[in-house]
């Protein structure tokens, strides 16, 4: 309980006398006359510091009880004018002036039921009190679909009172929407006339006279006339912004917000013009906090939630964009933006198949825009389904005739239908007609794809003409030149773009790159110093300027430190804070990554990537259950999608907790019934249940989901082949072979041949394969693999050979060839190796190839420096300290290599090697 001193209080009561000697002087009755006299000037905050005065002294004076409600309804203070004029009514103050205002009390706390209850069958005397009692009974009604009852209350107003304004004006009101404008004005003139001061008629006349666009200046006045005679009429402000924002007169709309935020600086409406401001400012985070003040009161209302999706969108947030767009779209179908901006949302999430029903429900419309066409024909080209795509592009085409963006965009759709001539020939077409670049660059890319540089250059002859002084002509005569492998031709064209505009970063990226292949790597790091020197926000050059340093071999505290640069450089970026997490675990350093993750979220609460990420950092620390948690906030972020079911999944299966990993799976299952790791992973569960037909029975769901694809023939066989059910595997990989010419199912077959014992038939499918699909390296891989386990080495190196022959990119296959050659003793094998950590740097199993080779050939600093590297990356892996072990003993350092060796012996038989762990221990 709380205890006030009384001798303060005494003091308290003696300041308030002091300050205010009328309001401890006066008698009631004298401050209820001021309260009015107030009222009749329109000050109506001074009316009810007046009349709360009288009421301390005399709680029981039903006039200004009654006063006390008035004042609080025209405050927007519903809820405490309903208290006041029961009070009012208990004190029996008069019934005619207390009930109409009851009523309108309770209408705007939308108690309709209520109000038809009580007050449903009340008569009044006064025919003014009865008019305005039914007008409020008129509403009631019609808010609960008795329209019946509430034309019937309307008419009778209208009996009781024919001059009753808000009766008159829902006629008018109805004229209007039943389209007769020119009658429904006659009658709100008329309105005006007899009753001067009706701030109501002269709002709906504003509202009917927008009907015609072309009278906006005219309702503009009628808003400004209706908030002359009622300052706060908060509905006459709304209108007046509403209009202002329409015009895109964004300074009016500002002006007249501030005098909306003089008035009611807390209301709802407030807040949302607020929020629609900052969004057009672009100031999103603003916005987003106006919004959600918004969305705090009236959760459902649509346009909040309207502008809340589209600044999540704005934002990237895109599971919380769809989150409120789909609830716009659910109750307001036919509103076309939170339609466009929810499709477009599917699109950039990756879930164009959720974006269909809704494209699909604008199929009868015939009043879309080229710009609603054409996201129609993305969503289907998405989908794969070209020819409707096709179609809608041409609609769009047809329907802005001189945007030759959209008919660049169907002629690329030609292209993907394989209508290349035709698509060509419009590209060319748009190229000459259009002064834009957008056809000239579709075709300068295809000509690039297809190696056909001199038609490219072509193309770029015809930019040159229409960008002249911009640098992205010579940026791409750099493109073609280094495609051609003419490093000095590129160098000139990057050189040449950068000369025109020094800060333009795709010149300075090319160039730095040209740098490192040229053995320039400080050269390269300094021109991305240099440009952030000039602008050190750039989100792009700290990300290439880490790239840079990772490829170097750079240590992993610098990059770390360099990263946490970009994000304060950019603290409200994505990508710079989830590159930092994503470094961190990819070189083991996990409570890096896990500090860095919490950050990120605490920065940007709410974004789904980042809270994705923590779970994953979680996961890698070991804090399974923190993970599961913050996958299921992500869950209940992302409602409709899948993916965090499958990281609890993958969070549950480290807890070893399998059946709530199982019940994870189904429900990504549920969410998306053709999700493959899902699928896999329950298969895997079964496998290892040994429940073989519960396992077969997902392998061939798969194969009806899709009988074009591999994967569920290549699981059945390999369920089978788990039983030993070699003649059931091939029979089931003859007939995917059938219906799905892939790679996997070609080894698997070849596997299954040899364990039947066919080798002759093994071999003659083999070749066979190779006739048929010469350019198939992974057949060859498998089958060098094959003979690198039966040791091989000589048949392993001449496959190896000819998949790096036939495709140059491939780095297991050079990490290999050099892997056989030194065992060989061949030459070549230090150039391989080096190959294979060039197109994949910082691999831990490539890395350790490449430093057993510098060893075997003498180089045993670098062959150390590099195995210390590959320890830092995976130091839980014991083969790799044995190698580091084998790399001191050739160097000569036995007492570096007998230290490994004892950390290796302390693990016992748990270890592989432990026999060639005893055995090199004996030498040193």
């Amino acid at each position: 309980m709380l205890l006030i001193n009384s001798k303060f209080l005494n003091v308290l009561t003696f300041i308030v006398c002091t300050l205010s000697i009328s309001a401890c002087s006066q008698s009631p009755e004298s401050l209820i006359s001021s309260a009015k006299d107030y009222i009749a000037r329109k000050d109506n905050k001074t009316a009810l510091i007046q009349i709360k005065n009288a009421l301390q002294i005399n709680p029981k004076l039903a006039e200004g009880r009654f006063l006390l409600g008035t004042g609080l309804l025209e405050e927007g203070d519903a809820v405490g004018a309903e208290l006041e004029f029961r009070k009012a009514l208990d004190l029996k103050y008069s019934r005619d002036q207390v009930i109409p205002l009851l009523a309108k009390s309770l209408l705007a706390q939308g108690n309709a039921k209520k109000l038809t209850i009580e007050f449903g069958q009340t008569l009044l005397e006064e025919s003014s009190a009865k008019a305005s009692l039914l007008m409020s009974l008129t509403a009631a009604y019609a808010m609960q679909g008795d329209l019946e009852k509430s034309k019937s209350s309307h008419d009778s107003a209208l009996m009781v009172d024919p001059t009753n304004v808000p009766a008159r004006i829902l006629i008018a009101r109805n004229k209007a929407i039943s389209g007769d404008v020119v009658a429904s004005l006659a009658l709100v003139d008329q309105i005006i006339s007899d009753s001067k001061d009706s701030f109501e008629a002269w709002k709906l006349k504003g509202d009917i006279l927008l009907i015609d666009k072309s009278r906006a200046a005219e309702a503009q006045l009628a808003y400004k006339k209706a908030i002359e005679l009622k300052p706060d009429y908060l509905s006459a402000h709304t209108s007046l912004i509403a209009l202002f924002f329409q015009q895109k007169n964004y300074l009016l709309a500002e002006s007249q917000l501030e005098n909306l935020k003089k008035l009611l600086p807390n209301h709802p409406q407030t807040k949302f013009f607020e929020g629609q401001l900052a969004f057009h400012k672009q100031d999103f985070k603003s916005a987003k906090e106006f919004v959600q003040q918004v969305l705090q009161v009236a959760p459902s209302n649509v346009q909040a939630l309207q502008l809340a999706g589209v600044i999540e969108f704005q934002l990237g947030a895109y599971s919380l964009a769809e989150s409120y767009l789909a609830q716009v779209v659910k109750v307001a179908p036919d509103l076309l933006l939170p339609r466009r901006v929810l499709i477009q949302t599917y699109l950039r999430s990756g879930k164009p198949q959720k974006a269909l029903p809704l494209v699909q429900f604008l199929a009868d419309k015939e009043d879309l825009d080229s710009d609603m066409l054409s996201t129609v024909g993305e969503v289907y080209l998405q989908n794969g389904d070209v020819k409707s795509a096709e179609a809608y592009f041409a609609k769009a085409a047809a329907s802005a005739p001189n945007d030759a963006r959209k008919k660049t965009t169907l002629a690329l759709t030609h292209l993907m239908s394989g209508q290349v001539d035709m698509a060509v020939d419009e590209l060319k077409l748009i190229s000459a007609l259009d002064s834009g670049t957008s056809a000239d660059l579709a075709l300068f890319s295809y000509h690039l794809k297809r190696r056909s540089y001199e038609l490219a250059l072509g193309v770029v002859d015809i930019l040159d003409k229409k960008m002249s002084g911009k640098p992205l002509p010579a940026q791409l005569r750099g493109r073609v030149s280094f495609a051609k492998n003419d490093m000095s031709g590129a160098r000139a064209g990057f050189e040449r773009a950068l000369a025109i505009d020094p800060m333009y970063f795709p010149a300075i990226s090319s160039l730095a790159e040209l740098d490192v292949l040229a053995k320039k790597p400080a050269l390269a790091k300094s021109r991305f110093e240099s440009y952030l020197s000039k602008s050190p926000k750039s989100v792009q050059a700290w990300l290439a300027l880490a790239e840079f340093e990772i490829r170097a071999g750079t240590g992993k505290d610098e990059v770390s430190k360099l990263l946490a640069k970009a994000v304060a450089a950019n603290p409200e970026d994505v990508m710079p804070r989830l590159f930092l997490i994503t470094y961190g675990l990819q070189v083991m350093d996990a409570k890096g990554a896990l500090i860095a993750a919490q950050n990120a979220v605490s920065a940007l609460p709410g974004n789904s990537v980042l809270l994705d990420a923590l779970g994953r950092t979680q996961m890698a620390t070991g804090e399974y259950n923190q993970a599961v948690i913050t996958f299921q906030k992500l869950s209940s972020q992302e409602i409709q999608s899948h993916l965090p079911h499958m990281r609890m999944a993958e969070a549950y299966a480290a807890a070893k907790n399998k059946d709530s990993m199982i019940k994870s799976l189904n429900q990504a299952l549920e969410l998306k019934p053709d999700f493959r790791p899902a699928q896999r992973n329950l298969i895997a569960v079964d496998l290892a249940d040994k429940n073989f037909p519960r396992a077969l029975s997902t392998a061939r769901l798969i194969q009806q989901q899709s009988p074009s694809d591999s994967e569920g023939y290549a699981l059945e066989s390999d369920i089978l082949s788990v039983q030993k059910k070699w003649p059931e595997a091939l029979l089931v990989l003859q007939q995917g072979i059938k219906q799905a010419n892939f790679p996997a199912l070609a080894f698997r077959q070849h596997a299954v041949l040899l364990e039947l014992g066919k080798t002759a038939e093994a071999d003659k499918f083999s070749a066979k394969w190779q006739r048929e699909n010469p350019g198939d390296s992974v057949f060859l891989l498998y089958l060098g693999d094959a003979a690198l386990a039966r040791n091989d080495l000589l048949a392993a190196e001449k496959i190896y050979l000819a998949v790096v022959n036939l495709k140059s990119k491939n780095a297991v296959a050079y990490n290999n060839l050099a892997w056989v050659l030194d065992k060989l003793k061949k030459s070549g094998a230090l150039a391989y190796a080096e190959k294979a950590n060039e197109l994949m740097p910082n691999q831990a199993a490539f890395m350790d190839t490449l430093a057993s080779i510098y060893a075997s050939t003498g180089n045993f600093e670098k062959a150390v420096s590099l195995q210390a590297k590959v320890l830092s990356i995976d130091p839980k892996n014991m083969a790799y300290k044995l190698n580091l072990a084998k790399i001191h003993i050739l160097s000569g350092k036995k007492d570096l290599a007998r230290k490994q060796l004892e950390e290796l012996r302390s693990l016992g038989e748990s270890f592989p090697a432990h026999a060639e762990v005893a055995t090199l221990l004996s030498r040193v």
